[in-house]
Formats: C-alpha cells, sequence, structure tokens
C-alpha cells in the first residue's frame, strides 16, 4: 500500500464566503444571500428546502432512533421540522456524527456544528469589505482570507507547543489576527457576523439513576448501528472504560467492525492497553489487529501530514501513518472521546466549593503560567450562565477541551482516516449524563459507565477495565521478604 494519501490536499475541508475557492475537483455551492461554499471532494455535502427554511449540511450525521437513516434523510427531516432556526437547533439534539449545518431563512443565514463542534469552523469578518469568510481551519481561512498573525497569539502557541505535545488554543483565539473558532453549543450569524450561545437552556434536569442507564444504553446501541450501516468501522479498543462501553454497544455489530490496538514506539507487548485488548477479543472470539507504529514518519507522508492542517501535532504523525498504513483511508475510526464530560472532569483540580476565573481554568488546562489563555478563558467564561444547575467545569470540558483541542485533533486524524467517529457525540445523550447523580460517575470508577456495560453486553466485562500493572519481580521479593521477615 502506497505509504502517502492521495488526492487533492486538505482532504474533508471546507470554504465559506463571498467567493469559492479551490481546485476544480472541489464541490461547488451557490447558496444565495452572497454566500458560496466550497468542499473538498471528500466531504459530504446534502441540501433541502423545506417551506420555511433552507438547509445546507457538511458532513455526516446520525440519528440513533432511526440506524437507517441517511444523510439526505436527516436533512430533509430537519427541513420540515424547521419553522424556525430555534426549532431546527432543537430538532439536532439526538444527532451523532461529525457535521456542520447552515440554516437560511428569508430572516438570513446562520451556521453551527455538532454537540462537541468536532467539525470545526474557524471564522473572520474583518477582510473582502467586512463579509464573512468561514473554513475547517486556521490556515485555510488565513489563505482565502488575507489575514495577517497575531503575534501575541503566535507566541502564545510556540511556547504551549514546547510544553504540551497536545498544544491546543484557549476560548475563541486563533493564531491570526481578526479571526475565531465557533465554540459548541454556540451558533454564528453570518449576516450579523455575531456568535450567541443556545445551550444551555432552562435548568439542569435530574433523572433517575435507572432511567440514565436505560436512555445511555439505548443511545450507544442505536449510535453504533447506524454507523454501521453508513461505514466500515475500525473501534480502537484499550483497557479504558469508554471503548469497552463501545465495545459494548457494538455487540449486535460484532462480526462487522474491526476492533484494533495501537502500538506506539516504546510501548512493550506487556502494556496493559494491549494485553487486556487482545485477551478480551479472544475471549469473545472477534478478529484483532495490532496496529504497529514505526519510529519514524516517511518524509513523503510527513510532508502530507503537515501540509494538510496549520501547525499539525507531530506526536499523531506516527499513528497516522500506521492507521493509514493499515486501512488506507477505507474505514471510519471509533473514539471513546466526548464521553469525558459525563466524569467529573477536572475536579481533581476544583472540588466545587470556590469561585471558578480564568486562572483556574488555566490551571486545569496547564495553562497556568500563559497570561492570553487566561485572558481568553475569563473572555469565554463570561458567556456561561450561572443560573443553569450545570458545573462550569463540566460545560468547561465540553466546549474548550473537546471543542478546541479533541476538534483539532480530529483535522490530523483526517490523514488516517475516512472520518472519525465518536459515538458520545450526541447533545441529547450529554444531557443525560449530566442528569445523573455525580456520586455513580467518577473519574476513575464509574458505576453508571459499569451498568451500561452491563446492560449491553456482559461478557465484555470478562476481562477487567484499566487493572493495576502487576509490579516488579524486585518489588514482588521485596513484599514476600517482609512477609516473612515481619
Amino acid at each position: 500500500m502506497s505509504s502517502i494519501p492521495s488526492g487533492p490536499g486538505r482532504r474533508s475541508q471546507f470554504v465559506l464566503g463571498p467567493g469559492f475557492i479551490g481546485s476544480d475537483a472541489w464541490q461547488r455551492f451557490d447558496l444565495d444571500q452572497s454566500l458560496r461554499l466550497s468542499a473538498h471532494p471528500d466531504l459530504s455535502v446534502h441540501q433541502a428546502r423545506g417551506d420555511d427554511c433552507r438547509l445546507t449540511l457538511l458532513g455526516y450525521a446520525l440519528d440513533w432512533s432511526r440506524p437507517d437513516a441517511s444523510d439526505s434523510d436527516i436533512v430533509e427531516h430537519l427541513s420540515r421540522v424547521s419553522s424556525s432556526f430555534d426549532k431546527c437547533v432543537e430538532a439536532t439534539s439526538d444527532l451523532g456524527g461529525r457535521w456542520i449545518l447552515i440554516y437560511q431563512d428569508n430572516n438570513g443565514s446562520k451556521i453551527f456544528h455538532d454537540a462537541a463542534g468536532l467539525r470545526q469552523i474557524c471564522f473572520s469578518a474583518e477582510q473582502s469589505g467586512g463579509k464573512i469568510w468561514c473554513a475547517s481551519q486556521p490556515g485555510l481561512l488565513a489563505e482565502v482570507a488575507g489575514l495577517s498573525p497575531d503575534a501575541d497569539a503566535l507566541g502564545f502557541i510556540d511556547q504551549m507547543q514546547e510544553q504540551d505535545e497536545e498544544y491546543w488554543w484557549p476560548g475563541d483565539r486563533q493564531p491570526y489576527e481578526g479571526t475565531q473558532a465557533l465554540i459548541p453549543n454556540h451558533y454564528l450569524d453570518l449576516d450579523s457576523k455575531t456568535h450567541k450561545r443556545y445551550w444551555p437552556i432552562g435548568e439542569r434536569q435530574s433523572l433517575s439513576y435507572e432511567e440514565v442507564c436505560l436512555r445511555v444504553s439505548r443511545k450507544l446501541e442505536g449510535s453504533m448501528l447506524a454507523a454501521n450501516r453508513r461505514f466500515d468501522l475500525a473501534l480502537g479498543l484499550s483497557a479504558g472504560w469508554d471503548s469497552r462501553m463501545l465495545l459494548a454497544a457494538s455487540r449486535q455489530i460484532r462480526n462487522d467492525i474491526a476492533v484494533y490496538t495501537g502500538i506506539a514506539p516504546g510501548m512493550g507487548s506487556d502494556h496493559m492497553d494491549v494485553v487486556v485488548p487482545t485477551r478480551l477479543m479472544k475471549r469473545l472470539d472477534m478478529r484483532h489487529d495490532i496496529v504497529q507504529q514505526a519510529p519514524h514518519v516517511a518524509p513523503e507522508f510527513l510532508y502530507y501530514f503537515n501540509s494538510h492542517t496549520w501547525r499539525p501535532h507531530p506526536r499523531f504523525a506516527t499513528a497516522m501513518q500506521a492507521e493509514f498504513q493499515q486501512y488506507g483511508q477505507s474505514k471510519v475510526a471509533v473514539v471513546g472521546n466526548v464521553s469525558e464530560v459525563g466524569k467529573l472532569p477536572y475536579r481533581n483540580v476544583h472540588s466545587g466549593t470556590g469561585p471558578v476565573d480564568g486562572q483556574l481554568l488555566a490551571i486545569c488546562a496547564g495553562m497556568a503560567e500563559h497570561k492570553f489563555a487566561i485572558q481568553a478563558f475569563d473572555s469565554w467564561l463570561a458567556g456561561v450562565p450561572r443560573d443553569s444547575g450545570y458545573e462550569v467545569l463540566d460545560i468547561f470540558y465540553w466546549e474548550q477541551r473537546l471543542g478546541r483541542w479533541f476538534a483539532a485533533n480530529c483535522i490530523d486524524f483526517d490523514i488516517g482516516w475516512q472520518d472519525v467517529c465518536a459515538p458520545f457525540n450526541v447533545r441529547s445523550l450529554l444531557i443525560d449524563l449530566l442528569a445523573c447523580d455525580e456520586k455513580y460517575r467518577g473519574r476513575q470508577h464509574s458505576q453508571l459507565y459499569l451498568d451500561v456495560i452491563r446492560n449491553l453486553w456482559p461478557d465484555a466485562l470478562s476481562e477487567p477495565i484499566n487493572p493495576k500493572p502487576r509490579p516488579g519481580i524486585r518489588k514482588r521479593l521485596c513484599r514476600l521478604g517482609k512477609r516473612y521477615l515481619g
């Protein structure tokens, strides 16, 4: 198999603005109201017109309650039930996938994305006479809108890159002047060039433990069925909670889905994230692919990786090369990310007492020494409602850690995979998780997750989750000596 992907660069990306861009191979859609959409040929685009609106869907959407529904079915249904923009947003609550939706009616145009914002929207209204440009990543946005670098932003990200392999942007910040990223749970008005929050609305609901178990089980299983109807799937399996839940939700499709475990350079075959999945797959009589990453990236692949997006994360290059060589972009990667929203994130840093401010959030994010980040988080925090009953740290993880960190990672992953599927990325499912009493969903041990796995596929628990590694021989001999010597 070839060591580099083929076809036009910047795969699965888009640009929305006053004019078309890209090579002749890119798809072009005239959306009226001075909006032109240019989309890479690998990015799915579906449109529908209802009595009250026109909708354009970028990417793919999944409906857990209707696993057989296609993207066309989903966008057609949305166009029929969306008598207003608010109704449209409400109608997407049960949708998973990785998508962007452009809503247009007689009052103008608005754009928003999936629950965790995994298909990025970067935008600028400072160029072209005030007309707005949107794009999938900042480098592409800078090219089409003629943007100038932001010296403060670049200084920040240079320092972050030195201290954190998975560096990410705080708040809605970007590396170019006059640009922003759209945060999850917000929409962008393409006419007024303003972004507004649409969730949370009202107060946090509380559900019984049993009801949450049932809802989460049904939605995860339905999401996996829906994804399997569309794609060839590959589930990355470790010894952890999230991938085990997704394996349990795959019981009905276990003969279709590929299961793999990646081995990074320096990661021994005795690592629990290798040993546990290998034993479990044998017990369940399922095929298990071991994807060994090379210690170095081929120059051709590295060039393609680096030109795909603005400053990609080098630590993902070896994994993307190995996974591309294993599956050749023929499969959609199933990942357990987004689940963390329900597991009391950052409570090890903040117990829930005392004020939450930009400084505390910067500590949580590993950016405590950066004034740039503290200011960005303070700005984000000013727009978070304090009377909803939701914990600020939960919303912070949802909108910042996922909407900024993981969303940027997903663009890196587009090099190795056909696409990325995070089955937890359903707004109603995340709301269900947050409606559960906190005592059932701790970070290290989650009774809720354990019972969801039992509901879906008890045999998936035939191997332990995150077992403690056995102590080395020297430690075991010392313990024996202490036992006998007293």
